[in-house]
């Protein structure tokens, strides 16, 4: 006995819809896969940078500054008599100079009177020795002695205000053994004291004069 029509006709309609329903689904599932994701690239590294320890600078050592050798005396200093390692060669205890002026040959002037232990004196020019000779005998023991208990500071009354070779005099300069030693004193540095030194001095050369 056959089917009735609706039955027969129903039952492909299904498998066509399931079939259908099957594909969609097949290539539904094929367009959905993911695309694979590309790795990532790895994070650079940083690496942190050594410290650098600054060692903190020395503490710099205070300076004194050297003594200045080339000061200027203080007027007390030039005031004084100082010995002098350049004593004039030979046995002299005494010498006086007087220099300054202009002389008939055209240069300065200088007179120098030199009194030796043995009461021998000698007298130049102009460096030229133009008299010797020696002293009374009543002033021999005395200059046999001198300068042995004489004080350098006894010579000197003060410091010079003037020099006198700058004025057209006679610039003095004395020089004489003393308890210290040899001393150099000039009347341009230093004003000369009265003394029995210079005072002898004197008094020969005016006994020398020619």
């Amino acid at each position: 006995m056959p089917r009735p029509p609706s039955t027969a006709l129903r039952r492909p309609a299904r498998r066509a819809v399931a079939l259908a329903l099957a594909t969609g689904l097949l290539l539904a599932a094929c367009t959905d896969d993911p695309e694979p994701a590309e790795p990532s690239a790895p994070a650079p590294t940083t690496t942190s940078p050594a410290s650098t320890v600054t060692p903190s600078p020395e503490p710099s050592t205070p300076t004194t500054p050297a003594d200045d050798a080339t000061a200027a005396p203080s007027p007390s200093e030039t005031a004084e008599a100082t010995p002098d390692a350049d004593a004039p060669p030979g046995d002299a205890v005494a010498v006086l100079t007087l220099r300054g002026g202009m002389c008939a040959d055209g240069t300065e002037c200088e007179t120098v009177l030199a009194v030796e232990r043995d009461g021998t004196w000698t007298r130049s020019e102009q460096g030229v020795v133009v008299g010797t000779g020696e002293v009374h005998p009543a002033d021999l023991e005395w200059w046999s002695t001198a300068g042995t208990d004489l004080e350098p500071d006894s010579l000197v009354a003060g410091e010079a205000t003037e020099c006198p070779s700058d004025a057209d005099g006679r610039e003095v300069i004395l020089e004489t053994v003393t308890r210290d030693g040899w001393v150099r004193l000039e009347s341009c540095e230093v004003e000369l004291a009265e003394s029995e030194t210079l005072e002898r001095l004197g008094l020969l050369l005016e006994a020398t004069e020619l």
